[in-house]
């Protein structure tokens, strides 16, 4: 506990609760911290030292922080630079559909509908279980007007000094000929 409770007892002593309560209320409210072995750690030390908030404390409970922050943005960066977010999207109707869809070499077709940043980061948080703000994403004009392959860049730098991206992949949605379903109902 990082401050005292009635309920639950006094700060820096270790409660258990159920996940949720923890993960809805204590964590976000900042009542509470998880008890992983650093965190513990922490508080430790501040009960040797008699609780008193010294300027070390301070730095190492920073620092503490930082590598969890980067700790999570590279869970994030591996999730999102595994594999590309596929979107399918119709083509405007005065376009025809490649007859064939070849792997290597897309061919750039007009949606019907523009891709948005909020349709990409609903993708991302669907297809990778991440969720990027979509403030984060530099889509030119702010929308994607075409099928293919893009890079993303991020509006971020990671740890390593890098500019991180993923590669979103928006394909044609595939007209169904309704001569093959009528075979299909034949048989």
């Amino acid at each position: 506990m990082r401050e005292d409770s009635v309920n639950l007892g006094a700060a820096g002593k270790c409660v258990r609760v159920k996940a949720g309560y923890a993960r809805n209320h204590l964590i976000p409210s900042r009542l509470a911290v998880l008890a992983t072995p650093a965190n513990r750690a922490v508080y430790e030390r501040k009960q040797d030292e008699g609780a008193v908030d010294t300027q070390a404390t301070r730095e190492a409970e920073a620092a503490l922080q930082a590598s969890r922050k980067a700790h999570q943005l590279e869970i994030v960066m591996k999730r999102l630079l595994t594999g590309a977010v596929v979107l399918q999207r119709e083509l405007a109707p005065d376009l025809e559909p490649p007859t064939m869809w070849n792997e290597k070499e897309r061919l750039l077709t007009k949606l019907l509908h523009p891709v948005t940043r909020a349709e990409i980061c609903a993708a991302i948080t669907k297809q990778k279980r991440v969720h990027v703000a979509e403030g984060l994403l530099e889509v030119e004009g702010g929308v994607v007007r075409e099928t293919g392959d893009f890079l993303i860049p991020l509006r971020m730098v990671d740890p390593e000094g890098k500019k991180p991206g993923f590669m979103l992949s928006i394909l044609p949605i595939q007209p169904i000929d309704a001569d093959a379903d009528d075979d299909v109902a034949a048989a």
